[in-house]
C-alpha cells in the first residue's frame, strides 16, 4: 500500500473511532441524566427527559407475582389521597407534595411511586420514579417533589412548566437508560386487594395550595366534672 491510501485508511480509521467515542461518552451522559431516586428534602432530583407515556401505554398496575396474603384476603392497598403546590417564598420555586397511603390491612414492600409532570395539551412532558421503602398497615406521608431537567446540569424547572400532575402508586411503565439502548418495561410490585384507586390527576386550574390544606386538628379531651356524694 502506498503512502498516499495508508495513510487516507488511517485518518478513516481515526474517524470512525471519533464516532464510536462519542456515541458511547453520549450514552454514558444520558445515563447520569436519568431519573435518580434522592431523597426530596436533602438533594436535587433530575428527571428523566422523555415522552411521558399514556394510559394506553399500560401506566396501570400489572402485578409482578402472587402475594403471600391472596389467599386470606390480608392485602396492602396503596391510594394517592392529596396532592397540592407548595412555593418557596425566597425563590418562588414550586414543589409538587404528594398524599400517599396504605389503607389495606397489611404492610406493603418496597415500590415505587411515579409521577407524570404533562406540560402541553397533547400530554407530553416528563416522568419521574421515586423508590420507596415500603409502608405499613394505615400510614400515610406527604412526599415532596422539585425535580430539574436535563442533562448533566439540569435547571429546567419541571413542576414550574406544567400544566397537569398525576401520581402513580406502584405503576408499570416504560423505562429507558438512554442512547440506543431500547426501553424495557417495569412492573407494578404489589399485590393489592383494590388496584383501581393508586393514581390521583390535577390540572393545575385544580391543584391547591399547599397552605390551603387543613392541618388535622388535636382532639379534645373531654372532662368530667366530679359529683359530689
Amino acid at each position: 500500500m502506498d503512502p498516499q491510501a495508508k495513510g487516507e485508511a488511517m485518518k478513516t480509521k481515526f474517524f470512525v473511532l471519533s464516532i464510536i467515542l462519542v456515541m458511547v461518552l453520549f450514552s454514558v451522559f444520558t445515563q447520569t441524566a436519568s431519573v435518580s431516586a434522592q431523597n426530596p428534602a436533602t438533594q436535587v432530583q433530575t428527571i428523566q427527559a422523555q415522552t411521558v407515556l399514556s394510559e394506553k401505554d399500560a401506566l396501570k398496575n400489572v402485578r409482578v407475582d402472587e402475594s403471600s396474603g391472596v389467599a386470606t384476603g390480608v392485602l396492602p392497598d396503596l391510594t394517592i389521597k392529596d396532592m397540592c403546590l407548595e412555593v418557596d417564598q425566597t425563590t418562588s420555586a414550586e414543589s409538587l407534595r404528594v398524599l400517599l397511603a396504605n389503607i389495606g390491612t397489611r404492610s406493603a414492600d418496597p415500590f415505587e411511586l411515579g409521577i407524570k409532570f404533562i406540560d402541553s395539551s397533547d400530554d407530553t412532558g416528563y416522568w419521574y420514579v421515586d423508590n420507596l421503602i415500603g409502608l405499613n398497615a394505615g400510614e400515610e406521608k406527604w412526599l415532596s417533589y422539585s425535580p430539574r431537567c436535563c442533562g448533566v446540569a439540569p435547571t429546567h424547572r419541571v413542576v414550574k412548566e406544567s400544566v397537569k400532575f398525576q401520581a402513580i402508586a406502584d405503576p408499570t411503565y416504560l423505562k429507558a437508560y438512554g442512547g440506543y439502548a431500547p426501553p424495557y418495561p417495569v412492573k407494578s410490585r404489589i399485590k393489592e386487594s383494590n388496584e383501581g384507586n393508586n393514581s390521583l390527576t390535577f390540572s393545575r386550574a385544580e391543584i391547591r395550595s399547599c397552605k390551603n390544606i387543613g392541618r388535622p386538628t388535636t382532639p379534645k379531651i373531654q372532662t368530667i366534672k366530679p359529683v359530689r356524694p
